[in-house]
């Protein structure tokens, strides 16, 4: 997808949204229309018709304006025609990656984004409390909801809404095989994950958070605007949140197979704030990380074709389909 990126204020988004912030009968937002989704048939267990016939069939039952496209090769920028054609909500039925593609797109325009996580991961959706479950997700969107406007980590022309890094954790996605990944799910990130442990290896960063520069030696940096790792429940940081318009740098010294369990442990039982083998760091405007060593960038569970991270903070650029009430 190519395009062109010109963010609208806030207060002009503001003024635009404003039907869809008026609650409907039951207290509920309205669902704006017409509603266009995009489904990645290759995502997850590559169930596209499935979720594709519940789709038709809730939209049918609300009586909503309602086209769906699938993702392919040849489709370009279909979220891009699907807004010029009047589309109010734009709906993504796929991973990370492909949410985070549509939702840039998306968060140009006057529009809400909703989400029927079906990848890999899933750490958006997780991040808002939004169901796994395709039916609960498919329910949340056509039935009561609401919106919540989250944040955005620019990068050129891309936005970025979870993950941003260097170093093990981007290592571990350059040879992912798509194949495995719909086949043994997360499977295929532990068997990269220990490969990496065992190589116990680190790298010298420096890092430009706000204008302040700091200097780090790490295994890891991991710019982070959800707080989900993606693996049984673990988590970043709780204090971590998609829409406080501040991004977490979390630099992590973790080195060698009892350096990672000692995280892990920590990040699985919740408490990675008391861990000795992560920093944390804030930003609120600007972020650039490299190193001397080129390493590959990962950012939304895609590689980018850059070897420096350079991400300017845009509070509130996206209005996503949440659930009512979140814990």
């Amino acid at each position: 997808m190519s395009f062109a990126l010109s963010l609208p204020s806030n207060s002009n988004r503001d003024a635009a949204t404003a039907d869809s912030d008026k609650p409907s009968v039951g207290g509920s937002y309205k669902l704006r229309v017409p509603v266009f989704a995009l489904i990645n048939p290759q995502s997850g267990s590559g169930c596209g018709e499935a979720v594709q016939a519940q789709l038709h069939r809730a939209a049918e039952r609300c009586g909503v304006q309602f086209e769906c496209e699938r993702l392919s090769d040849g489709n370009r920028d279909p979220v891009g025609r699907a807004i010029e054609r009047g589309a109010k909500t734009i709906l993504v039925i796929g991973g990370d990656g492909t949410v985070s593609k549509a939702a840039s797109i998306a968060a140009m325009h006057d529009v809400d984004f909703g989400i029927v996580p079906t990848g890999t991961a899933n750490l958006i959706a997780k991040s808002l409390a939004i169901p796994e479950d395709t039916s609960a997700a498919i329910d949340l969107i056509f039935g009561g909801h609401r919106v919540e406007k989250i944040d955005g980590m620019r990068q050129g022309i891309q936005l970025a809404f979870s993950h941003v890094s260097m170093g093990t954790y981007s290592r571990i996605a350059v040879k992912e095989n798509a194949v495995a990944k719909r086949r043994f799910g997360k499977l295929v990130y532990v068997a990269r994950a220990l490969r990496e442990i065992v190589a116990n290896r680190d790298w010298r960063f420096d890092l430009d958070l706000d204008g302040v520069r700091h200097r780090r030696r790490a295994s890891l940096v991991l710019i982070a605007n959800v707080h989900p790792v993606g693996i049984a429940g673990m988590s970043w940081g709780d204090q971590i949140r998609p829409s406080d318009g501040r991004i977490e740098v979390c630099v992590i010294r973790a080195k060698g197979f009892l350096g990672h369990v000692s995280l892990l442990y920590n990040a699985l039982k919740g408490r990675t704030a008391e861990s000795d083998q992560i920093e944390y760091l804030t930003a609120t405007t600007s972020i650039k990380v490299s190193s001397k060593r080129p390493l590959p960038v990962r950012a939304d569970g895609e590689i980018l074709d850059r070897a420096t991270i350079d991400i300017d903070v845009i509070p509130a650029v996206l209005p996503v389909i949440v659930p009512q009430q979140v814990n």
